[in-house]
């Protein structure tokens, strides 16, 4: 490969990247999907109008039914290639990756668009990880149980929407603007002592200890955090066989993943979300 454009295009923001012999040579950001203030075409003609012509690889939301072009979703279990296959070519210049549909572990449709290729390109920056339990946090955090380098199944908890719901709509935080790390101990331990199914008298507590216990709001917000991950976490670990989890995404958000398993002894290996993300998209430039 001698030169592409790599983005990777979520709801929220665009990410491109120019690179060059497998070199990240610039970077861009835009707004994401959910932004309609201009054509999407447009908005990638301007961010790109001073870098050299080149083939574009997308991700993400780009191939949704309100992105660029939609692209159907690649069915479980997928290996790199095929999943290579299912991509789109959008004129003679874009390309765009499937997605990924499965029935997860609760034996309902699931879907996921741009964690796979996060997930696709760990494993090619690693392919020793070919049996592992790839975790990405975010608004919609991804379980996914990886045997011999293919994905097989996953299953989506949406804890960060979750908690931006609660940090913005309820009365349980306040106007906490940081998390307090202990109070997202506290939230975890909770969970582990009294389990997810109590979650939601779990969460008052929130609330009740700023007004009973002297707890301030950076507290409330570290708690809350603390019982949706600390939930998520007991959940996955109940759906998905014991294996080695990999955590894939950015450094702050998979830290805390990392303190919420620990307190259940499980150890992960982190592995950057936007390197894993740029190893996928250069995957699918390589495969014919």
């Amino acid at each position: 490969m001698t030169g592409a454009i790599l983005g990777d295009w979520g709801g929220s923001r665009l990410r491109l990247w120019l690179v060059r012999d497998g070199i990240v040579a610039g970077r861009r950001d835009g707004p994401g999907i959910s932004d309609r203030s201009r054509p999407f075409r447009e908005t990638l003609t301007l961010l790109t109008a001073d870098w050299p012509k080149a083939h574009i690889i997308l991700c993400g939301m780009a191939g949704s039914r309100d992105g660029l072009h939609e692209v159907a979703y690649a069915g479980c279990p997928v290996d790199a290639v095929s999943w290579s296959a299912a991509r789109v070519d959008v004129g003679d210049r874009i390309r765009i990756a499937a997605g990924l549909t499965c029935v997860n572990a609760l034996g309902a449709p699931d879907v996921m668009r741009g964690e796979e290729t996060q997930i696709f390109g760990a494993l090619r920056l690693d392919p020793t990880l070919a049996d592992m339990l790839a975790i990405t946090p975010g608004t919609h955090s991804k379980w996914v149980e990886v045997d011999g380098g293919g994905i097989t199944r996953f299953t989506t908890a949406p804890t960060g929407e979750v908690f931006a719901l609660l940090r913005q709509h309820s009365m349980l935080i306040g106007d906490a603007v940081d998390i307090d790390p202990a109070g997202f101990d506290d939230g975890v331990g909770r969970i582990k002592q009294h389990g997810a199914v109590q979650l939601l008298p779990l969460l008052f507590e929130a609330r009740s200890q700023q007004l009973r216990g002297g707890k301030a709001a950076a507290w409330a917000a570290g708690f809350v955090s603390g019982l949706l991950i600390g939930a998520e976490i007991e959940a996955g670990q109940a759906l998905f066989s014991d294996r080695q989890i990999v955590l894939i995404g950015d450094d702050v958000l998979s830290g805390y993943y990392v303190r919420a398993l620990a307190h259940w002894d499980r150890a992960a290996q982190l592995i950057d979300g936007e390197t894993a993300a740029i190893s996928g998209l250069m995957l699918l430039e390589e495969m014919p």
